[in-house]
């Protein structure tokens, strides 16, 4: 009886210790960025358009979850607000117009990429030292990225790197992933995600909010029009030619300007791949034809194509059909993140000017424009 009574303690004892070990697994996972789904702490805080992430109201603090952008089941990162991390160290350029809206630009001690920075204010943080370069080419400096001394840094969620030295050095490692969202306003969204970071909460739901403002008020207005435009983008590269797909963020962009992407049927967030053959027989049943390119000097319609004999394919155009997004002056790639408004409005300008009235240009324009504003 007393062996059988010794054998009853014990095995109490051995289930309220897996039961302790369970509890204290579980407040572990929800506390770090380690992978497994995680999103039962509190009341979800509803994202309106992003899907890299969610936000959930735990009482005194809010619960961040990090989603791979491959799979919205795997958790890639958690973290509880608190604290505001001070000192970031980010690996792209588009990490920027989030930390410049939420007035965090100066917590930032390192900068990946920097040869492609457009921000004046950054680039003379990194001319005097006060921010470190913290990549040459495409490899992340380790030695110049712990003397830095972040808090956290902010990278990419994909490619073969180990952020595991940095994470043994005590660093929060963030990734980032508001490249992989399907809507404009889902990479806005993202804000919501810097502001929490760095303690900037609120700053973040308003500008968020007057961004979806404006740019469901141009939709609306634009989506009203019965007549809807179709649109061919791409690029040309090495004898193929790169389209946006029917999931895509352009897709979706010039979906919410009113038009049609000369490639909706196809499903995927990726550019597809196609032949010249392919080309030919799309170009030619659409009404407009869109590009976003890097040219230093005027726009012409050469400029445009990077190949003299395939220069016919835009002859059907005329100049007012042909817009593009010179990156040469548009900030497309960095600031655009938080601009879609601009965009879509840019791009109601050109395929329903009636619907909306003449503005200034911020990233898309026609030909025509060009040509007009460079006459003598």
């Amino acid at each position: 009886m007393v062996h059988l009574r010794q054998g009853m303690y014990l095995s109490a004892m051995m289930l309220l210790w897996r039961l302790f070990l369970l509890v204290l697994l579980t407040s572990f996972l929800c506390g770090c960025g380690l992978s497994g789904r995680m999103d039962s702490c509190g009341e979800l805080i509803p994202n309106s358009f992003a899907k890299g992430f969610a936000l959930y109201d735990c009482g005194e603090d809010t619960l961040l979850v990090l989603y791979n952008p491959e799979n919205h089941q795997d958790t890639l990162f958690t973290w509880r607000s608190g604290k505001p991390l001070e000192r970031l160290a980010s690996i792209s350029t588009t990490h920027v117009p989030y930390l410049r809206e939420l007035n965090r630009l100066h917590h930032l001690v390192g900068m990946g990429a920097d040869a492609y920075v457009r921000d004046d204010s950054l680039k003379a943080m990194l001319k005097s030292g006060k921010v470190k370069r913290i990549s040459v080419g495409n490899e992340l400096n380790f030695e110049v990225t712990i003397a830095s001394n972040p808090d956290a840094l902010l990278v990419y969620p994909y490619g073969q790197t180990s952020y595991d030295a940095y994470r043994e050095a005590g660093i929060i490692v963030v990734p980032i992933s508001e490249y992989a969202e399907q809507h404009p306003l889902g990479r806005a969204e993202w804000l919501k995600v810097f502001g929490l970071l760095t303690g900037n909460w609120e700053l973040a739901l308003e500008h968020y909010d007057e961004i979806e403002s404006e740019y469901l008020l141009f939709r609306d207005a634009l989506t009203e029009e019965v007549e809807r435009p179709t649109v061919f983008a791409g690029s040309y590269y090495k004898g193929q030619w790169a389209a946006p797909s029917g999931e895509s963020l352009m897709a979706q962009l010039l979906a919410d300007a009113g038009a049609e992407c000369a490639f909706a049927s196809h499903k995927g967030s990726e550019n597809i791949t196609l032949d010249f053959e392919k080309v030919l027989a799309n170009i030619g049943s659409a009404d407009y034809f869109g590009k976003v390119l890097h040219h230093k000097g005027v726009v012409t319609r050469d400029a445009l194509m990077e190949e003299q004999e395939r220069f016919q394919l835009l002859s059907r155009f005329e100049d007012g059909h042909i817009f593009y997004c010179n990156t040469a002056e548009r900030d497309y790639f960095e600031a655009g993140v938080l601009e879609p408004h601009l965009m879509l409005r840019d791009l109601g300008m050109i395929f329903h000017p009636r619907r909306i009235g003449p503005h200034p240009v911020h990233y898309f324009e026609t030909l025509q424009s060009v040509d007009s504003s460079h006459e003598p």
